[in-house]
């Protein structure tokens, strides 16, 4: 049994003692501490004030101070990541602030913008003002009758410059061509 054990070492190799090379050196492992994220209240607030002063748009200044409080309340509910702050810090345009919150994760952005929804009214859709075409009947094409003659006009046009006779003698004879001149 010890001759078995003896040749199972030296087929494996055995242990084949000290050696003279030194093996590698272990890398020394640096750990950084986390980027303390800036507070988001004075970010935000700073962010929403330069973004409403530099709009060219009106109804902006007061839908991002009410944008700015819920982002605020998020910020400090879900700690959103330094990185998602110092851009906000940066923002010029309210496009911007929306490109900032793109960083988020896709949970956090989707409870953001459903939370900016509930606080900011939507616009009433815009209906145009153009009037709806009127189609002409028969009657607008014939001018309204004169009181000045009455001549009858029924089977023949006698008076071809009287309104009156030219509209009785229309109302029989709509396929004229005398009648369907405007």
């Amino acid at each position: 049994m010890r001759a078995a054990l003896l040749m199972l070492l030296i087929a494996c190799g055995g242990d084949k003692g000290p050696t003279s090379e030194p093996g590698p050196t272990p890398t020394p492992v640096v750990v950084t501490p986390p980027v303390a994220a800036p507070a988001c209240a004075p970010v935000i607030r700073n962010a929403a004030t330069r973004i409403a002063t530099e709009s060219k748009r009106v109804e902006i200044a007061t839908a991002i101070d009410r944008t700015a409080t819920v982002m605020i309340a998020s910020c400090e509910a879900e700690a959103w990541p330094a990185n998602v702050l110092t851009c906000i810090a940066t923002a010029r345009l309210d496009a911007d602030l929306d490109a900032c919150t793109e960083e988020l994760t896709y949970r956090q952005h989707e409870r953001l913008h459903a939370k900016i929804a509930q606080v900011t009214p939507r616009p009433a859709p815009v209906r145009p003002a153009v009037p709806r075409a009127r189609i002409p009947s028969r009657d607008d094409l014939i001018p309204p009758p004169t009181a000045t003659a009455k001549v009858d006009c029924s089977r023949t046009l006698v008076a071809p410059t009287n309104t009156a006779c030219q509209r009785q003698y229309c109302l029989t004879h709509a396929a004229d061509p005398r009648c369907m001149i405007e």
